[in-house]
């Protein structure tokens, strides 16, 4: 018959994992009593968010950041130390091009690690980001945050 064609499967990326299943499988719609659809684990309560932040939003990222930060030495270590590595950034992909400039990047950079390691003594617990890579991330976020009054 011209004109009908079956319905495609619809994409349903919060029944499985991608790593269960990888990223382009099809499956059917819930209910449709599929022996593969009945094995998969239930879905999560959120839509998968995908990207670095995983299944997690900013402020879940930026509160759990906050628990190991609660000292005051170790807040007023890392609100000097954070914009200085976030200013050695730009400042180092400039040194080639700027005689003798990567003198300056390159001091940010180790003084704005020692205040942060610093406060962590302080602290006495270690940086977050030995647990979770993204949180070298999260940091800076947190930052403003904390400028903005919000953390």
């Amino acid at each position: 018959m011209a004109g009908t064609c079956a319905k495609p499967a619809m994409l349903v990326p919060t029944k499985v994992t991608w790593s269960e299943l990888g990223r382009h499988t099809r499956l059917p719609p819930p209910g449709t009593g599929d022996p593969v659809a009945r094995r998969l684990p239930a879905a999560p309560e959120r839509a998968y968010r995908g990207g670095m932040l995983g299944d997690r939003s900013w402020d879940e990222w930026i509160s759990e950041y906050s628990k190991s930060h609660t000292h005051t030495v170790n807040r007023f270590c890392h609100t000097v130390g954070i914009p200085m590595i976030a200013a050695s950034v730009p400042l180092a992909a400039a040194s080639p091009f700027v005689p003798r400039l990567w003198k300056v990047p390159t001091a940010l950079f180790v003084v704005g690690w020692a205040f942060q390691f610093v406060g962590h003594a302080f602290e006495r617990k270690p940086p977050e980001f030995l647990k979770d890579w993204r949180f070298l991330f999260v940091g800076l976020r947190w930052w403003a945050a904390k400028v903005a009054g919000r953390a």
